[in-house]
């Protein structure tokens, strides 16, 4: 792989990890909370550069791996599209030539950014580079040893807009950004409100709310998954100001 590219790529992931310390205009906020808040959110940003040098790591190892196994023997797809999926094989048309790729125990699986992945995250429409071998005379079919997906990369930043379509604990995230996202919680996502109090993710989140969400954001499908934290800035609710009628003075005569 080219180095700058992989330096390029790196960089990436490190801008998008930073989760900056949100404007949320509550005077209320005391130097102690705003201190304990930004202690967060840099606590999350070390963990997500750990992460980052784990995936370089292993890319580093796939590399050397690859280039071990191929020693100029092998195929190479770039930006193919999988146009169907049949456990454990995918069908990929690049240039209009159609390609049967095979898997198996040894084929290893990674995301856009080189996270780890896996047969199952794989949908047809995306975007995949393969490295194999071809297993037939027509050079139409590979035994994979490793597909990239590049339609899936997992988001070390945040996803910030309002909440719609809410059913149980998927909703639709109206993102300026992004557009429209599906989003998919479970068991282990965590839900704060806006003062850092964990709240319930099923019954406090509603319509309409605007939220921050971390996850794993397939930009093919339009869905953020995985996810392991959310934020409701529209809880606890704000009080309302209502303002107070001055009597008019009776003029004397």
């Amino acid at each position: 792989m080219n180095k700058k590219l992989l330096a390029v790529s790196l960089g990436l992931m490190l801008v998008v990890t930073a989760s900056p310390v949100s404007a949320e205009n509550d005077t209320s906020v005391t130097p102690t909370v705003f201190k304990k808040r930004i202690f967060n959110n840099i606590r999350e940003i070390k963990k997500d550069i750990r992460e980052i040098r784990n995936d370089k790591r292993e890319l580093m190892q796939d590399l050397r791996e690859l280039k071990k196994d191929f020693k100029g023997k092998g195929i190479k797809i770039i930006d193919g599209i999988v146009t169907a999926k049949n456990a454990p094989s995918l069908t990929v048309t690049k240039d209009g030539k159609t390609y049967t790729v095979n898997t198996d125990s040894n084929t290893r699986f990674r995301r856009h950014f080189w996270g780890n992945s896996s047969f199952d995250e794989i949908a047809v429409n995306n975007h995949v580079n393969v490295w194999g071998k071809f297993t037939d005379d027509t050079q139409t079919t590979i035994l994979a040893a490793m597909i990239r997906d590049l339609s899936i990369q997992k988001r070390r930043g945040v996803f910030v807009g309002t909440i719609s379509n809410l059913n149980g604990t998927a909703f639709t995230l109206n993102s300026l950004n992004r557009s429209s996202q599906a989003v998919t919680l479970d068991g282990s996502t965590k839900c704060v409100d806006r003062k850092e109090e964990t709240i319930n993710c099923s019954n406090d989140l509603k319509n309409d709310h605007k939220v921050r969400v971390k996850g794993m954001w397939d930009k093919t499908n339009n869905t953020i998954t995985e996810v392991t934290h959310v934020k409701d800035y529209s809880l606890p609710p704000k009080p309302t100001i209502t303002p107070t009628s001055v009597p008019t003075p009776t003029p004397t005569q």
